[in-house]
């Protein structure tokens, strides 16, 4: 990437320049390079002047001309420039532009694939929501950013394992069940008290009444704890088959569906509560254990005056599990937004159980809301009750989805316009994307039709500017998969993609591809074409999105 080679230019010159007598204690780095907003500024601008003349007693303009008047132009930098306050900028050759073509096409796929010496471990935990009902809205948004956060992480170069979380333990799954006993017990016309907080929704009814019909039970013959564990289970099942069905529709794949239950069978609970008491992090208090944080009024309760674990002890168990037992390296949980208090409990525990609480990156999404015809939608007009994930799914399809939930940062609160969202014009982000990939796959088909060979083209005839505009956009493809990887910010590929295709659609509209006067441009061409193919592609399986040849 031009990245690496413009830094270890701009080092060589911080050499010399303290060879020189300057006193340099410091290097350039990724993070002192960005793109600027002009093209009049280059292609790359460094602001190491602005962040260190001060510690040579230097202006940042005199700084960075020094640096710049040891600065020769080579086989990828054209010219190198100072603008004020003190940015060096670089222009990159168009002959090494051009010649990003042929990598493009040699890596296809690959392109942008990041390789390490050493690949660690990433678990990325998401959704694992409670299976006591339908996902909603919300849930969908943390599917898309946790799926295609590990796309990205697998293309730079990690080792990524995607699980789901199954809450089955504890006071809610119990409500469940005891929600489902007393439709049950209702349907079949036997005395019944629904527990107090129940779940009410109409979905618990006909797991109910599915029950019955799928079980030859002598129901007269009342067996209560029998049919109840019965009844438990097949709910229980019932909610996960929907939540996976979900899934698969919306392109979500888990490699690992996790019981919440296997952490106490299998002595992961015990294990972790037996470490944290050895080093004092626990203490027993009015009955109860607890976890002892510094501010003691935050302590956090983990196991009951009654025996019974909360949620928090669940938690120490999973991630004593993750990091001791399984050794990931690094752990990502993706929660929604009542979760935002639970953080820095999970810092400190995770410091307590010997990990470095930095290998924990805890991603909180913000709340979903549905907008049709300029107002806030909740209510779904088919059941009555709160708009679910499916529902959303079959009105707009898993490719809008995931691209609008995609668009915001996970922090930002978002709205999803239904309207815009069902369009089929350059309006709709996700329309105007599959479009150009499907314009390419039109023009590549003519070439085939043509009988046009464009494998061995002359790319020195590639000089229009929008042309050239289109490889810069093209070979960020690196430069975004790392930066994502290292903010574990997804919705950035939604910014680079509508960029990237915005530059082809200029491109078509400014250069004639196929031309029957002209074939060796033509070739050329083809070739660049061919390339934006195998970018756009990339953005799009990174996303999770169809990529249509035709449209």
């Amino acid at each position: 990437m031009f990245v690496e080679h413009i830094i270890n230019i701009l080092n060589n010159c911080l050499l010399d320049l303290k060879k020189e007598g300057l006193s340099i204690e410091f290097e350039i780095d990724k993070s002192l390079l960005e793109k600027p907003q002009k093209s009049i500024h280059g292609d790359y601008a460094c602001t190491i002047a602005m962040k260190f003349a001060h510690k040579l007693n230097l202006k940042p303009i005199d700084f960075a001309n020094s640096i710049v008047e040891k600065i020769n132009s080579d086989h990828i930098i054209d010219k190198a420039w100072v603008q004020q306050p003190g940015f060096i900028n670089f222009s990159i050759k168009n002959s090494a532009l051009v010649d990003q073509v042929k990598k493009v096409i040699k890596e296809g796929e690959k392109f942008g694939d990041i390789i390490r010496d050493t690949a660690e471990k990433i678990q990325i935990e998401f959704v694992s929501v409670n299976p006591t009902g339908p996902l909603h809205v919300g849930h969908a948004r943390g599917a898309v950013i946790g799926s295609t956060l590990a796309n990205v992480l697998e293309s730079a170069g990690y080792i990524v394992e995607r699980e789901y979380y199954i809450n089955d333990a504890g006071k809610q799954i119990k409500l469940f069940n005891d929600s489902l006993f007393a439709r049950l017990l209702e349907i079949l016309g036997k005395e019944n008290k629904f527990p107090e907080d129940g779940y009410v929704g109409a979905y618990v009814i006909d797991i109910a009444k599915q029950f019955i019909e799928k079980n030859n039970e002598n129901f007269e013959i009342f067996d209560e704890k029998d049919i109840y564990n019965k009844l438990s289970k097949f709910g229980m099942n019932f909610i996960l088959d929907s939540i996976k069905e979900d899934m698969k529709e919306l392109k979500v794949n888990y490699d690992v569906w996790f019981s919440e239950n296997d952490l106490y069978k299998n002595g992961d609970f015990n294990a972790s509560i037996d470490l944290l008491r050895q080093n004092g992090s626990l203490i027993d208090s009015e009955g109860a254990v607890w976890f002892k944080t510094e501010n003691d009024d935050n302590n956090k309760v983990v196991i009951r005056s009654n025996g019974d674990p909360t949620y928090f002890a669940s938690d120490i168990a999973y991630h004593y599990n993750k990091f001791i037992k399984r050794k990931f390296n690094k752990v990502i949980d993706i929660w929604g937004a009542d979760h935002q208090g639970q953080i820095p409990f999970m810092k400190s525990m995770i410091e307590k159980i010997g990990i470095d609480k930095n290998n924990l990156n805890l991603l909180i999404y913000q709340l979903v809301t549905l907008k049709r015809g300029g107002e806030v939608v909740r209510i779904s007009k088919r059941t009555g009750d709160l708009i679910t994930f499916k529902e959303l799914l079959e009105d707009v399809g898993p490719d809008v989805c995931r691209f609008f939930f995609l668009s915001r940062s996970s922090e930002s609160q978002m709205e999803f316009d239904i309207d815009l969202a069902k369009k089929e014009s350059e309006d709709n982000p996700v329309y105007y994307i599959q479009y150009a990939y499907a314009r390419i796959c039109g023009i590549l088909r003519l070439a085939d039709e043509k009988g046009i060979d464009y494998s061995n083209p002359d790319l020195n005839l590639i000089s229009d500017n929008s042309e050239l505009d289109m490889i810069r956009k093209m070979i960020a493809l690196p430069e975004v998969i790392l930066k994502i990887s290292d903010t574990l910010g997804p919705h950035q590929l939604t910014h680079y993609a509508m960029e990237f295709a915005n530059s082809f659609h200029l491109f078509y509209q400014n250069c004639r591809v196929i031309s029957d006067e002209d074939l060796e441009i033509s070739k050329s061409r083809l070739s660049l074409v061919l390339s934006a193919k195998i970018i756009l592609a990339k953005y799009l399986t990174l996303m999770g999105l169809n990529k249509p040849e035709r449209m």
